[in-house]
């Protein structure tokens, strides 16, 4: 067996164990959620949206300290989003769920905003990392903390403006099929709280796993970049970011299942949010010295423009509303929306191997 097919094979199951991991990360972070009641918004929708989000954290930080790659790590980070919008856009060519390319709900274009605000943000830092008077100012040195100040901005405004995301029950969030709603039954009668102890164990291996296979992944990532000459942009921004985005398929997968279309919007363009302003803010702070973002390419001001221009396309839509849950007739703004976002995602993987 050659080097590089065992690097692949090592890959592969890397990512399998991410997945896995994953899985196993949302599951008990929905069961840690329910047993605090700590509330439905901020204690399971963002424990939820963190667990999915580990991966990109740990890989990037991984691609950092083991294989000493800026680019590696930024890759992963802007890919994820061009990867999450790809996932939307095929999920939503699945009758069933066309209403994921037609729902025009105001959270979801809030998100998708917020998602496009930060992703110029990051694009123009690596842009202004350029400039000698950027450098001589120290001002690149501040701007990063730009990335996270904003998300938490917008994370208060998503919250606080008491949208139905945080009317959702995300108890629903793990069920992989339509099952009955069932009354809830007083305390007293089924006994004692359920322990805390077990969903906290499960979260707390997950995410060793998770820690584990993400530096392996990272690791190998950079590998393989060396052994087959594509530049580490475009490993980054294609295989890394496509292996830490699949516990947000899952999710998503998860959401529509049940019919909640507003949870596979938020889970998708939440996590995009997620890797610009805290992925890359880690990523920036772990690199410490020097400057994170004069360290990586530009092409990933390109991959920036792209998600842009991708989410624009998934916010933004002609089309009515359609019932969600049932299959619909042919739909051409649903497809040529797919179509659009498909053929960007396509465009930005040809231009990161080209150029990156």
């Amino acid at each position: 067996m050659s080097e590089v097919a065992g690097l692949w094979i090592s890959f592969g199951f890397a990512s399998l164990m991410i997945m896995g991991a994953g899985v196993l990360l949302v599951k008990s972070a929905d069961r840690i959620s329910d047993i605090t009641g700590l509330g439905k918004a901020w204690a399971g929708v963002l424990l939820l949206a963190t667990a999915t989000s580990i991966p990109e954290v740990v890989v990037g930080i991984g691609a950092i300290i083991t294989a000493d790659s800026p680019d590696l790590a930024a890759g992963g980070a802007f890919g994820s989003n061009v990867v999450n919008l790809l996932f939307l856009a095929v999920l939503g060519l699945i009758p069933a769920w066309r209403g994921l390319l037609t729902e025009r709900s105001d959270e979801a274009r809030s998100l998708g905003l917020y998602g496009i605000a930060l992703s110029a943000t990051a694009g123009a830092l690596v842009l202004l990392s350029r400039w000698d008077l950027a450098g001589e100012s120290n001002l690149i040195a501040v701007l990063p903390l730009l990335l996270p100040i904003l998300y938490l901005v917008f994370l208060y405004r998503t919250f606080g403006g008491e949208m139905s995301l945080a009317r959702i029950d995300p108890r629903r969030l793990i069920l992989f099929r339509p099952q009955p709603i069932e009354l809830p039954i007083a305390q007293e009668e089924v006994g004692a709280r359920p322990s805390l102890i077990p969903s906290v164990i499960v979260y707390g291996v997950a995410t060793a796993i998770v820690v584990v296979a993400g530096l392996w992944l990272s690791d190998t990532g950079g590998r393989l970049s060396d052994e087959l000459g594509w530049s580490e942009s475009f490993m980054g921004s294609l295989f890394l970011a496509l292996s830490t985005s699949l516990p947000e398929l899952a999710v998503a997968i998860a959401a529509l299942r049940i019919g909640s279309i507003e949870l596979a919007l938020a889970n998708l363009l939440g996590s995009n949010m997620f890797n610009m302003g805290i992925v890359l803010g880690a990523d920036a702070a772990v690199f410490g010295t020097g400057n994170f973002y004069e360290e990586m390419g530009v092409i990933h001001a390109l991959t920036a423009a792209f998600s842009i221009a991708m989410t624009a396309l998934v916010i933004y839509r002609p089309a009515p509303n359609v019932e969600f849950g049932r299959p619909v007739a042919f739909n051409w703004q649903a497809s040529a929306t797919a179509a659009g976002v498909i053929g960007l995602f396509v465009a930005t993987s040809l231009a990161t191997f080209a150029w990156g």
